[in-house]
């Protein structure tokens, strides 16, 4: 939902704004977080898709979305360092190239940043915290404790004389 936003944002203000000078860079910035919004969009079509097709999420369409975040998150950060350097000048209707309209735009797509940079630092926390938990748990399945040893031992996969060696050496 909130890529179909931002893209008619985006596409409004630089619609209404196509004259406009690129006043710090402005223009530029939108136009590429456009493209980043649409692609997310696409993806999440195609994931959607996917969903309806094949009853289960892919894992590379996931990662793809996750890079995009990380991307879009980057994008944003540079977003921030061009509207707070540039918007004393570019807001300001006086100054000759300004484009406080463009102004606006970037303020606003500023503030819906504000919150993919939230989703992105939580989401890429709880993927270091759970990515050890998950191969920590997959780890002591395969390992399966004293009825996975008992059945080991039972196929003949393990020797008893194996055991009491490494039992020695502790």
């Amino acid at each position: 939902m909130w890529s179909g936003v931002c893209v008619f944002v985006m596409f409004f203000s630089l619609a209404v704004n196509h004259a406009e000078t690129n006043c710090g860079h402005y223009k530029t910035w939108l136009k590429v977080s456009l493209g980043i919004y649409v692609t997310d969009l696409i993806i999440a079509m195609n994931q959607l898709m996917t969903v309806k097709k094949l009853r289960h999420e892919s894992l590379w369409l996931l990662v793809v979305m996750y890079v995009l975040l990380l991307t879009n998150t980057a994008w944003f950060i540079y977003g921030n360092v061009i509207y707070y350097k540039n918007k004393d000048y570019c807001g300001e209707v006086e100054n000759a190239g300004s484009s406080p309209e463009l102004t606006s735009a970037m303020w606003i797509m500023i503030l819906i940043g504000y919150t993919t940079m939230c989703k992105c630092c939580c989401l890429s926390s709880l993927i270091a915290y759970l990515v050890p938990l998950l191969i920590q748990v997959y780890r002591r399945q395969n390992n399966q404790g004293i009825p996975g040893l008992l059945k080991k031992l039972k196929k003949g996969k393990i020797k008893l004389s194996e055991l009491e060696a490494e039992d020695s050496n502790k």
